[in-house]
């Protein structure tokens, strides 16, 4: 597994796991204000995440077409784009999760 790779499942990992955070949060809050922090807190974390997606994925791209006939490199680029997708699958059903358990959704 890239290192890319593993930045990408961290975020994806990271925003699943802050359901919790706001499940708990939402049941000791008495005003919104600590609501609305982890809630804009759970937003940024999310666009970063899919920003470190689409440049991970791009850089997959240009490893695969600067590969030429080495099959190495290749197959390296081809389950590095694999990771990529994989990560992404894990961000969005991150997301579908957080948006689930947040009283109000997320977005």
């Amino acid at each position: 597994m890239s290192k890319h790779t593993l930045y990408v499942g961290n975020y994806a990992v990271l925003s699943a796991s802050l359901a919790a955070l706001q499940v708990v949060a939402a049941a000791h809050a008495t005003e919104g204000d600590l609501m609305t922090l982890i809630t804009d807190f759970a937003r940024f974390v999310a666009g970063g995440a899919g920003a470190v997606i689409v440049i991970a994925m791009g850089w997959r791209g240009l490893q695969y077409l600067s590969a030429r006939d080495n099959a190495g490199q290749v197959a390296e680029a081809k389950k590095g784009m694999f990771d990529v997708i994989l990560a992404l699958f894990l961000y969005l059903f991150g997301l579908v999760l957080l948006n689930a358990l947040m009283p109000g959704g997320l977005f």
